[in-house]
């Protein structure tokens, strides 16, 4: 084993994993209840006017729907609505 390999072992031994980070988090409950009430109330929109009622499930980035009206925000609040709250 060369020494830098074996150097890179032992500063790893004893330090928890590090958890992955992104750009998208909520700072607080209260964020995220402010966001789901968006969604529901968006959702509700679209189903009175005879609309797919979809806001906020595009969590793997793709929606073929790029005619809504709420599609730019839809983008935005799915990635967020797809992440864990701690």
């Amino acid at each position: 084993m060369s020494g830098q390999t074996e150097g890179v072992k032992k500063r790893s031994r004893g330090k928890a994993a590090a958890r992955p980070t992104t750009a998208l988090t909520f700072k607080s409950e209260e964020e995220r209840e402010k966001i789901l009430a968006r969604i529901e109330q968006v959702r509700l929109a679209q189903r009175a006017e005879g609309s797919f009622d979809c806001f906020g499930t595009a969590a793997q980035g793709y929606c073929d729907q790029g005619g809504c009206l709420y599609h730019a925000e839809c983008m935005s609040v799915s990635a967020l609505a797809a992440l864990p709250f701690p």
